[in-house]
């Protein structure tokens, strides 16, 4: 839908980790560059209790789903990060980016035939989804 343009989601390495040290926050044990479609699943634990699942655009998101989900334990919580639902809480004056149209259709097709529903979690100048596994 054209939202991104090539190069938007880039970052380095070093800025990265510098977000966790200015947030004084210990760095993740593992940390796996690359993209989704290189790293996982098989960069993935065995199993789940907590993730947030930022992947931005549909292919993204369609690709790691299937896979974290797989290894979610009962009651294992996912975070969708810019998950927008203009039906639950609508903003109008939101730029582009910060809707991300894909993550809503990416995730609305895999739940189709789950139990699982995703709800909206309003985030500042944006909103996430998440849902708890059953």
């Amino acid at each position: 839908m054209g939202v991104y343009e090539k190069g938007h989601m880039s970052a380095s390495r070093f800025a990265f980790h510098d977000n966790f040290r200015i947030a004084g926050v210990p760095e993740p044990a593992q940390v796996h560059q690359g993209w989704f479609e290189d790293t996982v699943p098989q960069h993935l634990p065995d199993r789940i209790a907590f993730a947030l699942l930022d992947g931005d655009i549909y292919t993204s998101t369609k690709h790691v789903l299937p896979h974290l989900y797989a290894r979610m334990s009962p009651g294992a919580v996912c975070m969708f990060g810019v998950y927008y639902d203009h039906d639950v809480l609508p903003r109008p004056h939101t730029i582009p980016q910060y809707k991300s149209p894909g993550v809503k259709r990416a995730t609305d097709e895999f739940f189709a035939d789950k139990p699982e529903k995703v709800s909206v979690l309003y985030a500042n100048e944006y909103s996430n989804g998440y849902f708890r596994k059953q």
